[in-house]
């Protein structure tokens, strides 16, 4: 992971796995850092679930006021549907 502004970068890795069975880490500040970063990776893919499922839900009507727009609706008429919805 990389972590950047126009002056400086940083880079986090994480921590190399010594378990076989389990995770285990040289020691407990690795062990943190490396649950740190599951949990972000975690996070990330609900934020990424839900702006996909977000996305299928309003994709028709957003898809329809596309369509009305392109076929030439005045402003008006766009309100007025808007308001009444």
């Amino acid at each position: 992971m990389t972590f950047s502004t126009s002056v400086s970068s940083v880079q986090i890795v994480e921590p190399y796995n010594t378990g076989i069975f389990r995770p285990k880490y040289a020691n407990d500040d690795e062990n943190r850092l490396a649950e740190l970063m599951k949990s972000l990776g975690q996070a990330i893919r609900r934020q990424c679930s839900a702006r996909r499922k977000m996305e299928t839900e309003f994709a028709g009507p957003i898809r329809e006021d596309m369509y009305r727009r392109l076929l030439g609706a005045t402003a008006a008429e766009l309100a007025s549907e808007t308001t009444v919805r």
